[in-house]
């Protein structure tokens, strides 16, 4: 993991941010007040096997270094607890049943707990941006730094085989989108707190963020966001996983 920076940033429609989306306004300033760490990659199908045992992934003939796939965002949630508890860390979630019929909820501010989790959006963005202000992650070329649908239209790609960003985190755009511990709302970015945002408090959908192996390149902006329900799986979901530094 990468140890990024507690920080300011302009969050949303950005000069460098092309073509935005309606729900990608207003940018605004967003303060992170805690320092934090970021997975380098997203989850690996060889990670995710090792700890919890099944491999859920549609495209496991890509291999271990692959990012796993086709799980839910509670099944992100569960891979981060299970984490946890292995490390003797605090749990960022409390979880029932197991595989693809997890359920978890998070346990009170996600920025306040020592374990695993999922990053929140705020997070996502402002390490993927990495003091920045470029269309994806670490550069204006999309090809340099993303699997997308220009050069990878038949499946994910092995993670960290395009150039990182500023801060060492690979594929933030592109190869496979990444849930976030939010709730989404289409219209969040018109009242977030200026400080340490988490979402709103209630919300069908939880969002993802950084495109996909199959998207066009103005979906793996850096700006661009995206909301599934949280049971439901894509082989074009996978996830990437935070930790306060407390």
């Amino acid at each position: 993991m990468e140890r990024i920076p507690a920080g300011t940033f302009t969050m949303g429609c950005t000069d460098g941010a092309g073509e935005c989306f309606d729900h990608e306004s207003p940018a605004h300033e967003v303060t992170l007040s805690r320092d934090f760490y970021i997975g380098r990659t997203e989850v690996t199908q060889g990670q995710y096997e090792e700890l919890m045992g099944t491999n859920p992934s549609s495209f496991s003939s890509c291999g271990a270094a692959c990012p796993v796939e086709k799980v839910t965002w509670h099944m992100a949630a569960d891979f981060a607890r299970e984490l946890s508890v292995r490390e003797g860390l605090e749990e960022c979630y409390a979880c029932v049943d197991g595989g693809t019929l997890t359920s978890c909820e998070p346990l009170g501010d996600p920025y306040e707990c020592g374990g695993y989790r999922l990053p929140t959006e705020a997070e996502w963005e402002f390490a993927a941006r990495c003091g920045e202000d470029l269309l994806y992650a670490g550069s204006d070329d999309v090809g340099a730094v993303a699997w997308y649908s220009g050069n990878a239209s038949t499946g994910p790609r092995v993670v960290a085989t395009k150039a990182p960003n500023a801060c060492g985190l690979y594929d933030m755009s592109g190869n496979v989108e990444e849930w976030v511990g939010d709730n989404y709302g289409e219209d969040y970015y018109t009242y977030s707190p200026a400080v340490d945002p988490t979402g709103p408090s209630t919300g069908s959908r939880r969002g993802e963020r950084g495109g996909n192996w199959n998207a066009d390149a103005l979906y793996v902006r850096v700006a661009d966001r995206r909301a599934l329900p949280p049971e439901d799986r894509y082989n074009y979901v996978g996830f990437r996983l935070a930790r306060t530094a407390l």
